[in-house]
């Protein structure tokens, strides 16, 4: 039987997630977090593993080489408060990026965000608000970003476009199950 005729399942639906950029605590959470409602489209973080091959006599093997994360994109519609323009040079900046003739005495180079702090989280959630899924992309930075047209023709709203590059994501799986895939590296001691 498929689940659209149980009442007690019910499948993810595209539309309900949540984008967060936020500085990261001690005790795992963001503070001085804000959810981007304004958020449109984002894509999940995809994976590719390239294939290592190995000849052995007369036989090849193949073998999982390095596993290289995909860009991720991510469509915004502009508000007017809070600026969205604004924040994506905010995050400009906080890569270390500084407008020529602005405090030229001090030379930065673009890092990533990641060096001040702030991480990005995606969170698919289920009819009730509860988290379904939370992924967590690390290290990452903008690659790039189009902040939209102007058009006397058009009545659309304004959208913007980032791509953001990042080293590896997390999945958590369910807010109370506690289950995390693709975590990162635990240094244990």
């Amino acid at each position: 039987m498929g689940f659209w005729k149980e009442n007690s399942v019910s499948p993810k639906r595209n539309y309900r997630f949540r984008v967060q950029f936020g500085r990261r605590t001690d005790g795992g959470g963001l503070s001085d977090s804000q959810h981007y409602w304004w958020a449109k489209t984002m894509k999940v973080p995809s994976f590719t593993i390239n294939s290592v091959e190995h000849d052995y006599l007369d036989n090849k093997y193949h073998f999982p080489g390095r596993t290289v994360w995909e860009d991720v994109n991510m469509s915004l519609v502009d508000p007017s408060s809070p600026d969205a323009v604004q924040i994506i040079l905010d995050m400009l900046r906080l890569s270390g990026y500084k407008v020529k003739g602005q405090s030229d005495t001090v030379l930065m180079t673009i890092g990533k965000i990641k060096a001040s702090g702030v991480d990005c989280i995606m969170t698919m959630l289920d009819e009730n608000g509860a988290v379904i899924e939370e992924w967590t992309l690390n290290n990452c930075f903008i690659l790039s970003a189009d902040l939209g047209e102007y058009d006397y023709s058009s009545d659309d709203l304004r959208q913007l476009s980032v791509t953001l590059k990042y080293d590896w994501a997390t999945c958590q799986i369910g807010a109370a199950s506690g289950t995390e895939y693709f975590p990162a590296a635990s240094t244990s001691t």
